[in-house]
């Protein structure tokens, strides 16, 4: 594929990256003003974000399985097309209930086109250190997204309204959808029209019997359905109970949030239960599982996202609630991270290719996080901002992106090109979970440390209360860390470098494409 070619792809997949994470980011900092206009009560303020996430991380797993088997382009394009609907629909809300339902529709539309854009970006690239750049870049555009949003949030708050936040978005994927239509190749579905011979075609090289009986790459065209339905609906559920906990009216306790643990925990079993003993379409290939390290990798993209996630959030808090500043000058503190974030982005390409063990990128990443956790967990009501939040900020995305993309290319090289797209749906649903049981922790560790105060929503009793949280960060930094140590150990050990990439069947597909999409070797 022509270099040009090549390059509005990965655009395109970037910006739909960016969105996500944008519209995630952009109304947090416009909730306060929303709630006014909207008249949404204190209790149900933070819907419209539980609304994206719940639809996010819910059908990740099966918009996943179904890019694979019929069609990553089309599952990209069909994303971008339904958000960008949405976040149509989200300019025009009049109500609480219109706007909630805007957002949950643009997760879901997320949810559609991030598996598939990830299974497509590692596709496309043909050289070990342009796929590597490329997924590098694609993992920046959450730092850059998420302060994007944070910024221009409260910018069209604060001039033209909240409203208009939401053109941003609409624009960009009206762009992407172009560009991705007219450059996006066949060639990355030709799997569909040519299915990859036996030898090639599962998970660490089984045969096409032992693919049938051991769960490995389905036949094109074919979903379980009952697994679908039961795993998104676990998901969703769990998703549900972590994220509207903290807003429900009695905490953890109220009764709708503990009937949702309990069907997501029974939806969950019985999927399992399913898929691993009597499905002969899994939804997730059983050897997805199988493969060296891969359980360990999506653990520690689990705690590593709890960690960086929950520290991002509380330092917004932080910023807002401790140094009392406006949204726009808290906002403009996250510039950094934006900044750092793309530097490191560039620079992976050639990192990642020169350093071979990525475990050990991993460790040190995860201590560098770990750093900027302390570091901003210290930070009190005087403190400056570049004593302690600035570096805490700087080491963080530094550390994040490190990780976050040695995991990206560990969990996607692993599997062949007709797995990809469920692979990077079970990253993201990981990173989801993430997302939701760290701030549903965090909430009852501020509560917990500002209980001694007299006034706990004062600026010192909150700095206390951050504080406890972003060591907590910490923790969940270095339990990453120790992941990645054990893995690099065992990995040692057994003569193999965690999981490694599916070689065999990229070469069948990342051949030049003629204009019916067949496949030309090089």
């Amino acid at each position: 594929m022509a270099p040009t070619r090549t390059s509005l792809v990965t655009a395109s997949l970037c910006v739909s990256q960016f969105v996500v994470t944008y519209a995630n980011s952009c109304i947090t900092a416009a909730l306060p003003t929303i709630a006014v206009e909207l008249n949404i009560s204190d209790a149900n303020i933070q819907w419209p974000i539980i609304a994206f996430s719940i639809a996010y991380g819910g059908f990740l797993v099966l918009f996943g399985r179904i890019a694979d088997q019929f069609g990553k382009k089309r599952m990209q394009l069909v994303g971008l097309a339904w958000s960008l609907i949405w976040a149509l629909v989200a300019v025009f809300s009049r109500n609480e209930i219109m706007l909630d339902i805007a957002m949950a529709m643009q997760g879901l539309g997320a949810a559609i086109g991030i598996p598939a854009a990830l299974g497509i970006m590692s596709v496309i690239h043909t050289t070990e250190q342009s796929r590597n750049a490329a997924i590098s870049f694609f993992g920046a555009m959450n730092p850059l997204g998420a302060v994007s949003g944070i910024i221009l949030g409260a910018v069209f708050t604060q001039t033209v309204g909240w409203r208009y936040m939401f053109f941003v978005p609409l624009a960009l994927e009206a762009l992407a959808l172009v560009v991705g239509a007219l450059s996006i190749p066949a060639s990355v579905d030709h799997h569909l029209q040519n299915p990859v011979k036996s030898e090639e075609s599962s998970l660490e090289g089984t045969s096409q019997e032992q693919d049938v009986d051991n769960g490995g790459s389905q036949t094109k065209g074919r979903v379980n359905g009952l697994g679908a339905v039961l795993i998104t609906a676990g998901f969703t559920l769990l998703t549900f109970a972590l994220a509207g906990g903290p807003v429900a009216p009695d905490s953890y306790k109220t009764s709708y949030i503990i009937a949702a643990f309990l069907l997501a925990a029974l939806s969950l079993i019985a999927y399992v239960l399913l898929e691993f003993k009597f499905a002969k379409n899994p939804l997730v290939p059983r050897t997805f599982w199988k493969i060296p390290g891969m359980p360990l990798l999506m653990a520690m993209a689990l705690v590593v996202q709890m960690s960086f996630f929950s520290l991002a959030t509380y330092c917004t808090f932080f910023f807002q609630r401790v140094y009392l500043e406006t949204p726009l000058t808290a906002a403009l503190h996250f510039v950094p991270i934006a900044i750092m974030g793309f530097i490191v982005a560039t620079l992976s390409g050639y990192i990642f290719t020169h350093v071979r063990n990525l475990f050990a990128l991993i460790v040190f990443g995860s201590c560098l996080l770990a750093a900027a956790c302390a570091i901003f967990g210290t930070a009190g009501v005087d403190t400056s901002y570049w004593v302690h939040p600035f570096p805490g900020l700087i080491l963080s995305v530094t550390g994040f992106e490190l990780i976050f993309n040695s995991l990206s290319i560990k969990i996607i090289t692993a599997v062949p090109p007709s797995d990809r797209a469920i692979a990077g749906a079970m990253f993201n649903t990981c990173v989801q979970l993430g997302q939701a049981l760290t701030l549903s922790i965090a909430v009852a560790v501020v509560s917990t440390a500002t209980d001694g105060y007299a006034d706990p929503t004062s600026p010192q009793a909150l700095a206390a209360g951050y504080g406890r949280v972003l060591l907590m960060d910490c923790g969940f930094a270095v339990a990453a860390g120790l992941l990645a140590c054990f893995e690099w150990v065992r990995s040692a050990r057994t003569g193999a470098a965690g999981p490694t990439s599916a070689r065999k069947d990229e070469d069948v597909v990342l051949g030049e494409s003629n204009d019916e999409g067949v496949v030309e070797g090089k």
